[in-house]
């Protein structure tokens, strides 16, 4: 896993960090399993999940900054959430399943 991960133009940290999940957890009422703040520039994963289900996390997180960074897609946080959930298995799905695809998106070939 990268320690860092570029979204729009800040850098992320990526950080295994049971203290700040559980601390979240205990303030929202709900499990986590990751989550991400633009303030501070971090996107914190829940340690000891599967790798496989790490990476859909990483992807969930994402997406939630792909929104706040778009600057124009304003959707309330339960709808945003939905939408993230929706996409982070299918779409990782599509870019492990089409590596020549991913290659070409990022002007590889």
């Amino acid at each position: 896993m990268p320690d860092t991960v570029r979204i729009g133009p800040m850098d992320y940290a990526v950080q295994h960090d049971a203290e700040a999940i559980l601390g979240a957890e205990e303030e929202l009422g709900k499990r986590l399993y990751g989550m991400s703040e633009s303030a501070t520039q971090r996107i914190i994963l829940r340690p000891g999940m599967a790798p496989g289900f790490t990476r859909q996390i990483m992807l969930h997180e994402i997406i939630h900054q792909l929104f706040d960074d778009s600057g124009g897609i304003d959707l309330p946080g339960d709808l945003e959430e939905t939408v993230c959930q929706s996409l982070q298995a299918p779409l990782l799905g599509v870019l492990k399943d089409n590596p020549d695809l991913v290659r070409w998106l990022v002007g590889e070939d």
